[in-house]
């Protein structure tokens, strides 16, 4: 994450390092070229490579990728690099 991102809010409930790498894999991943992606595949490749390399019991709620993949949208200004659906009630609270 760049000096400017800290400004932004970071999502709540989330560790920052998590949303750190999130964020990089992400940036990452479109540098390449890809225009559309999947916030579920990219938390899943952390998941596997925290657990597998820091030989820890890492874990990640599967509930945490649709807010990382919106926050990564509202902070990147890239609107439909995930896919996203509606927000359930207890989510937009």
């Amino acid at each position: 994450m760049t000096q400017a991102d800290l400004f932004k809010p970071l999502p709540a409930g989330i560790a920052p390092d998590l949303v750190a790498e999130f964020v990089a894999r992400a940036d990452d991943i479109r540098a390449r070229g890809f225009t559309h992606y999947s916030a579920r595949t990219i938390g899943e490749y952390i998941r596997f490579h925290r657990h597998v390399e820091k030989q820890g019991d890492f874990k990640v709620n599967n509930d945490v990728f649709p807010t990382l993949a919106r926050y990564y949208m509202s902070l990147r200004g890239c609107p439909k690099f995930f896919e996203t659906r509606s927000r359930h009630y207890s989510e937009a609270a």
